[in-house]
């Protein structure tokens, strides 16, 4: 081309006249100590440094010398003029810096979708479960669920940090593992329990123990969709269950065909969620995988330990023994909807703290600053959690044949349920923030304390405690541990 592609910028003729600022000329009303003098000279130096030794290699830099500073300041040398002037002056951030990109990405639609994949379970749960359970059964599902929840979060926890590292082949070799571990578990369930235990209970329990890491490695890996439709046949099932058990009992008549519809489509979907995920889980066959070292082993094993005190926290309201020696009421798992249906709003409203704790290290230059910030951003974001778990426990009861008025007769359980929920979100960002040791210390006191107050007590309302003990635990916990910078990598 032989058009310039770009204008000449015109110069002018000749160079510019020089302005000076304006100098003050009246009194000074600064300070005229020789430090302050100097951190004035030095200010830009000053309140960007990290460390004395940034301002020592300025001041060396600058011709500074031990015996000048001796002689001028009355210190020992450039470094104890340095350590003075860090200590004087506070840090700032330079004002025009450019934002780093923030990783945090909202995607809210996904997040309602895992939260109705982790909710539309309990509708099945609560629909096989039977009516009225021994200490056995209850102790069965109890077990059940612990083991399930265990596997899940250690499998799940390897697999992200596999997965983070590149070594996607080693993250499939370890979820299929963890799907292994709970096959034979529940084979080993049915095995020791079926002549003992009522079928009902047994294929319930293994029914836990085979899909909540099943349905953890799908969510883990991006598909959520497919377990929302491999969950779709359990839920006409549910409902079908539901009915059947409402007509059974006004007309005292005995299981029909809906019973084994039911029970056929709940069986469905547990096949089909499980399917999808060794589908999912298979090996490149040209890649060889890797595999987690002892310390990823260990710290594994803190995750799988934050599923069983999770798991026996949920599960206290049905084996603490009340004053008449009866478990507490709600076992039959109706409360625990609220708290399942929300939690898919909890992880958004983690996500969304993650986003604006990023923001704020880049808004802020202090420390001081970013503390605020981020303590500010985790009351909100737990205040909104907290509403949105109270509207889903008054909107729950309808939805599954109860009476909103019961909320209020009875607000044990629905207290409990907010109790967790609050808890569960605290846990959850403390595991986010990297701090399980903590979520998990956290959980074994609470449960520790609610089983004592329980056993000397022996009141309907002791279930109250252990949550409460959570809640108040990981509040203080987490508004230390969001203070910290360093948390927010």
């Amino acid at each position: 081309m032989t058009a310039p592609s770009v204008l000449e910028v015109p110069l002018p003729d000749g160079p510019r006249d020089r302005t000076s600022a304006p100098v003050w000329s009246g009194v000074e009303r600064r300070s005229t100590e020789p430090l302050a003098e100097l951190s004035r000279r030095f200010d830009d130096l000053c309140v960007r440094a990290v460390d004395p030794c940034e301002i020592a290699a300025g001041l060396e830099a600058a011709g500074f010398t031990d015996t000048a500073v001796a002689a001028r300041y009355g210190v020992p040398d450039v470094f104890a003029l340095a350590e003075h002037l860090f200590a004087a002056t506070p840090r700032r951030l330079a004002g025009t810096r450019s934002r780093a990109t923030n990783p945090w990405r909202e995607r809210p639609v996904r997040h309602l979708a895992r939260g109705m994949a982790f909710g539309c379970p309990g509708i099945v749960y609560v629909a096989a479960l039977p009516g009225a359970t021994g200490p056995a059964e209850r102790w069965l599902l109890v077990f059940a669920l612990t083991l399930g929840w265990a596997v899940g979060q250690a499998a799940v926890f390897l697999g992200y940090l596999l997965d983070g590292r590149g070594d996607r082949a080693g993250a499939r070799a370890v979820l299929r593992a963890g799907l292994v571990v709970a096959v034979l578990a529940a084979l080993a369930l049915v095995a020791l329990c079926g002549g003992r235990v009522g079928p009902v209970t047994v294929g319930l329990a293994a029914g836990q123990v085979v899909y909540l890491p099943a349905a953890a490695v799908v969510l883990m890996l991006g598909h959520e969709l497919l377990v929302l439709l491999a969950l779709v046949p359990g839920l006409v099932g549910a409902g079908l269950l539901l009915t059947a058990r409402s007509s059974t009992s006004a007309a005292g008549a005995g299981p029909d065909t809906a019973v084994l519809v039911g029970a056929g489509g709940i069986a469905v979907s547990l096949l089909v969620v499980v399917a999808v995920a060794v589908w999912l889980t298979r090996r490149p066959r040209w890649r060889r995988p890797g595999g987690p070292s002892t310390a990823d082993a260990w710290l594994a094993c803190w995750h799988g330990g934050y599923g069983v005190l999770a798991a026996t926290m949920v599960c206290l309201p049905a084996v603490l023994p009340t004053s008449a020696g009866a478990p507490a009421s709600g076992t039959d798992g109706t409360w625990l909807l609220p708290l399942t249906w929300s939690m898919g709003v909890a992880e958004w409203l983690i996500l969304r703290f993650r986003r604006r704790a990023h923001d704020l290290l880049d808004e802020h230059g202090t420390p001081a600053g970013f503390a605020g910030g981020a303590r500010r951003t985790l009351a909100a974001g737990a205040a909104c959690y907290v509403v949105v778990l109270v509207v889903l426990t008054v909107a729950v009861p309808p939805v599954t044949g109860g009476d909103v008025g019961a909320v209020l007769r009875e607000p044990v359980l629905p207290a409990v349920g907010l109790l967790l929920g609050f808890g569960f979100y605290l846990a959850l960002l403390g595991i986010s923030l990297g701090a399980v040791r903590r979520v998990v210390t956290a959980l074994a006191g609470s449960v520790a304390t609610g089983t004592a107050v329980a056993a000397c007590w022996s009141a309907r309302e002791d279930v109250v405690v252990a949550p409460l003990a959570l809640a108040a635990t990981l509040a203080v916990v987490m508004t230390a541990l969001v203070a910290d910078p360093t948390r927010h990598r």
